[in-house]
C-alpha cells in the first residue's frame, strides 16, 4: 500500500524533472465538487478518493 499523499507525490515529480499537464480528483462517494469550488487543491484531494495527474518529462533536466 502506497501512503503517498497527492501533494507529496506532485511535489516529489516537480522536483525530478516531471511538469504537470492536468490533474483532476475521483470524488468519494457523497462528495461534491461544484461545492468546493472554494477549496484549495490540497483540501480537494484531502477529500478525494482517489487524484490522477498527467505528467510530462521534461526535456534536458
Amino acid at each position: 500500500m502506497n501512503t503517498m499523499q497527492p501533494w507529496e507525490f506532485e511535489k516529489m515529480a516537480l522536483e525530478t524533472g516531471w511538469k504537470a499537464v492536468a490533474d483532476t480528483g475521483v470524488a468519494k462517494r457523497g462528495v461534491d465538487y461544484t461545492k468546493l469550488e472554494h477549496f484549495s487543491k490540497e483540501l480537494k484531494q484531502a477529500v478525494s478518493f482517489m487524484w490522477l495527474f498527467l505528467l510530462q518529462k521534461e526535456v534536458g533536466q
